[in-house]
């Protein structure tokens, strides 16, 4: 039962990435959809390859979520890139949008995994030290009490 649920959310995760290539990158309506062999296409980014089946062991090399985060830190990068390009067909300009975000998914990747990590080590913390309200002061030296002193001030 916990191995459906996590499959249909990774099919989720998935299915929201092919919606926003869909709508940000390819300005695609409620009524166009995204090829079967742009989706395989996607699918092998998520898997570490050129090209993806539909089922890769049930194993994927990076998370849905890195791959999403590519594409929108990526998205201006792309609009500009295939803007004065003619492309044949769908699955020529997919293959070209995926090879100009392929390079940054490895680096996204770990940066969100030290995100988790930091975030695990802060919830970790121990906060009792912060609340610590110190010492009190004590004077070492005595005041002088030196009335020919005063007189001058």
């Amino acid at each position: 039962m916990r191995e459906i649920r996590k499959k249909e959310n990774k099919n989720q995760e998935f299915f929201d990435l092919c919606k926003y290539i869909e709508r940000e990158i390819f300005k695609y309506d409620e009524n166009q959809k995204l090829k079967q062999a742009s989706c395989l296409q996607l699918r092998g980014l998520v898997n570490g390859k050129d090209f993806g089946h539909r089922e890769y062991n049930g194993e994927s090399k990076y998370p849905i979520k890195s791959v999403l985060i590519a594409f929108q830190i990526n998205k201006n990068k792309i609009l500009n890139s295939i803007q004065g390009k003619n492309f044949t067909n769908e699955i020529s300009q997919m293959r070209y949008i995926c090879k100009i975000i392929e390079n940054d998914i490895p680096n996204i990747y770990m940066k969100l995994k030290n995100a988790e990590k930091t975030q695990e080590s802060i919830q970790n913390m121990d906060t009792d030290i912060l609340s610590h309200n110190g010492g009190t002061y004590q004077k070492k030296t005595e005041d002088l009490k030196n009335e020919r002193l005063n007189e001058l001030w």
